[in-house]
C-alpha cells in the first residue's frame, strides 16, 4: 500500500500543482481506531433512550396498580365512575394530541440527520403550537359540552 508521500510525489511527476504530504494527509478518512469511539458516541445516546423507555413502561405498569386499588379500596361503583373518566381523558388527549406525537418524530429524525438543526427546531416549535392550540380547543369543547349537558 502507498502513503501518502508517494501520492504526494507522484502528482509533482504528472505535472499537476505540488501537493505537501500534509495537503496529501487531510482528505484522509479517519482511522479505523477512531471506530469505538464513534459507536461508543452513540451508544451513549442510545443506553439513556433506553433508560428513559423503560422508566415510562415502568410508568404506564402503574396504572394497572392504581386500577387495582381503586377497585380494591373503593368499590365497584368508584371503579366505573373511574373507568369513564379515564376513558374521556384518554379519548380528549388522542384528539388533541391528532398523532403529532408520533408523526413529528420522523420529520424531526430526518432533519436532524441530514444536519438541518433549523428545520427540525422550527418543526418541534410548529407541532407544539399546533398541539396547544388543539388541545385548548378540545378542552374549550369539552367544558362547554359538559356545561350544557352536564345536568342531563
Amino acid at each position: 500500500m502507498t502513503d501518502n508521500a508517494e501520492i504526494a510525489q507522484a502528482y509533482d511527476l504528472l505535472g499537476e500543482k505540488p501537493m505537501s504530504t500534509i495537503e496529501g494527509t487531510v482528505d484522509v478518512p479517519p482511522a479505523t481506531a477512531d471506530a469505538p469511539a464513534r459507536e461508543d458516541e452513540t451508544g451513549v445516546e442510545l443506553k439513556r433512550g433506553a433508560f428513559l423507555n423503560t422508566i415510562a413502561m415502568l410508568a404506564s405498569n402503574l396504572r394497572g396498580v392504581f386500577i387495582f386499588l381503586v377497585a380494591r379500596l373503593l368499590g365497584p361503583a368508584a371503579l366505573g365512575t373511574f373507568s369513564i373518566a379515564w376513558a374521556n381523558t384518554d379519548l380528549a388527549s388522542k384528539i388533541a394530541v391528532f398523532g403529532l406525537d408520533n408523526a413529528i418524530t420522523t420529520f424531526i429524525a430526518r432533519s436532524q440527520a441530514t444536519g438541518n438543526l433549523a428545520r427540525s427546531r422550527a418543526l418541534f416549535r410548529a407541532a407544539v403550537i399546533l398541539v396547544l392550540i388543539q388541545s385548548t380547543l378540545v378542552a374549550a369543547i369539552g367544558i362547554t359540552a359538559l356545561l350544557m349537558f352536564g345536568e342531563a
